[in-house]
């Protein structure tokens, strides 16, 4: 599923052979590497125009810890915090002399979508699971952690679902705000449905269905109605 490969990104690319370039066990090697092209990249624009902004995109994660797993404590929190590395690389806090700096890290985005939290060594955790962390609290974390501008750069979610996801999404950010955490805005992912990443299927996630009709296309009654009741 698109919402699953967030998650899939780095540990798939580099430990999973689930993405290019299909690698095991290299998967920090890849992202210092990521990391190195985003300062080469950023230094070179901002020579060309010191007013360029950056935005960064990484998922946001809750990793659990139960008991019954089997997993042990420190593993779930390691993977926990690895959702901060690429983060931490640019902006010098890891791994310095590959040039990263405070100044680097500029505007911090972040994906959160309905399987984002899970147990470790189980399954995903639902918004009705008594263990889930509210966004909002996961995004005042972020703030407090990096000091920076954020915005939810994807969220969305398939099916009947599309609007109460939405509503949850916008309705949580408000409340990071209203303690303080600098959410700048919500970025609606995908805005018209898509195959899958992993096969052919029509993925019904978008606000926009996938064909053109009658000069338009199809539209969600409910996640239309989900973003017009946050717009304004």
């Amino acid at each position: 599923m698109p919402c699953e490969r967030d998650q899939l990104l780095f540990l798939g690319r580099g430990d999973a052979r689930y993405l290019n370039p299909f690698a095991a066990g290299r998967g920090y090697e890849l992202k210092v590497q990521l990391a190195r092209a985003y300062l080469a990249a950023a230094a070179e624009l901002r020579a060309l125009d010191r007013r360029a902004r950056f935005l960064m995109a990484e998922p946001l994660i809750a990793i659990h810890h139960v008991g019954w797993s089997g997993r042990p404590l420190w593993e779930a929190h390691g993977w926990h915090d690895a959702q901060f590395q690429a983060f931490d690389l640019v902006s010098g806090r890891l791994w310095p002399q590959i040039g990263g700096g405070e100044e680097w890290l500029d505007l911090v985005g972040v994906n959160y979508y309905f399987n984002n939290q899970w147990i470790h060594g189980g399954q995903p955790v639902d918004v009705d699971d008594v263990i889930y962390r509210p966004l909002s609290d996961l995004l005042v974390e972020v703030a407090a952690r990096y000091d920076r501008p954020l915005m939810v750069a994807e969220t969305g979610t398939e099916g009947i679902r599309r609007g109460a996801w939405f509503d949850y999404v916008a309705a949580e950010t408000a409340r990071a705000r209203q303690r303080g955490a600098p959410v700048e805005g919500i970025c609606l992912y995908p805005i018209a449905e898509h195959p899958g990443w992993d096969d052919d299927r029509m993925c019904p996630n978008g606000l926009l269905g996938p064909h053109v009709e009658q000069g338009g296309r199809s539209v969600d009654e409910w996640l239309a109605k989900a973003i017009a009741g946050r717009v304004g």
